[in-house]
């Protein structure tokens, strides 16, 4: 997922770095979804707590919201300089709605 602070866009991409939003981490603590992302820029993975193996039900859960609203994911997330500003805003957005549909 995108994550606008120092320890994931700003190692990687300063333009985006510039820009204060919340990370995915922030939206999951916020809302007490229970995920947290992990690895290291440019791909990282969101770590689930109900996770075995490679199965996860919230994973599912939250891929499927966010394909259904433009927003393909996958296992890893890769950000690079052809994301602008605009898409990341719209990612964690999708992501802060599915992650509330979610956990309703």
């Amino acid at each position: 997922c995108f994550e606008r602070s120092d320890t994931f866009i700003a190692r990687y991409s300063s333009p985006q770095a510039a820009r204060n939003e919340p990370s995915c981490d922030s939206i999951f603590q916020e809302t007490n979804f229970p995920a947290k992302t992990v690895g290291l820029a440019p791909a990282i993975t969101i770590k689930f707590e109900d996770e075995t193996g490679q199965h996860s039900p919230l994973r599912a859960k939250l891929f499927d919201h966010l394909y259904s609203n433009g927003i393909f994911a996958n296992k890893e997330w890769l950000i690079n300089y052809s994301h602008q500003p605009q898409d990341i805003d719209q990612t964690l957005e999708v992501i802060r709605q599915a992650v509330k549909a979610i956990t309703k």
